[in-house]
Order: structure tokens, then sequence, then C-alpha cells
């Protein structure tokens, strides 16, 4: 776990962590803005554990990744963590897929370990084909 992420409950938003699948099928990586640390969350891969840590810095953005699958490029699916409007308008802080192209991805609410985080799960299934 990186040095900065404490104080989640301090953090607009919290911390957003997310179980991933390990580097053996799929690579997990950083779409926004060319890996910055800005622009909603603080974030952290960790591809040997299998975690991914996110902490919101920016209460209005959100980071934005891409699951490769490895061994059967270009299949992917893309993902979003941090802040965002719903259909009312008000902020909802949260992880959610909003692409599947060639692998189905799903984020499984695993609701809140500690004070201040919220647990995910990251899902992939490379034999069905987004639709």
């Amino acid at each position: 776990m990186p040095s900065w992420y404490d104080d989640c409950a301090k953090a607009a938003g919290g911390c957003l962590s997310i179980k991933i699948p390990t580097e053996k099928e799929f690579n997990i990586g950083n779409t926004t803005f060319g890996a910055s640390t800005s622009g909603g969350t603080q974030w952290c891969i960790d591809h040997l554990q299998g975690y991914m840590y996110n902490k919101v810095v920016d209460p209005f953005g959100a980071m934005y990744y891409e699951v490769d699958d490895i061994l059967s490029a270009p299949n992917q699916c893309r993902f979003l963590v941090g802040g965002e409007q719903d259909s009312t308008g008000k902020l909802e802080y949260h992880a959610r897929v909003y692409n599947n192209a060639g692998l189905t991805c799903s984020l499984k609410d695993l609701k809140h370990p500690a004070k201040g985080v919220h647990l995910y799960e990251l899902s992939v299934d490379p034999t069905s084909l987004a639709k």
C-alpha cells in the first residue's frame, strides 16, 4: 500500500480500492493525460499483489483506466474512478465500467472495509465479446 494512502475519511470522496486480476493475462494502465497524478485521484497500481489504490484529490474529477488482454490484443475494456455527476446532478464517488471492447468487465461493490475506504473487485471475462 502506498504511503499516501491514509486519512481517507478526510478526502472528498475518500479512497477507492479495487481488487484487480494479476498481470498473467491482463495489463491495467492509466489513460488519463498520460498518467498524471491529478485530475481525479492520486493512484497506484500494484500488479503483483492485484490491487489498485485511488485517493480522491480533485473532488470534481475522475481517473480513467484501460484493461488490455495481453494474450489476444486488441481486446480491452475501460473504467473510471472518482467523482461523477448522476442524472440528478448530485456528485457521486465510485468506480464504474464505461466501455467493453472485446472484454467484458464488471466492478462488484464490496462496500467499506475501513472508514473512508470503498472497495471494489474488477472481473474480466475474455471469453465473451462485449456487445
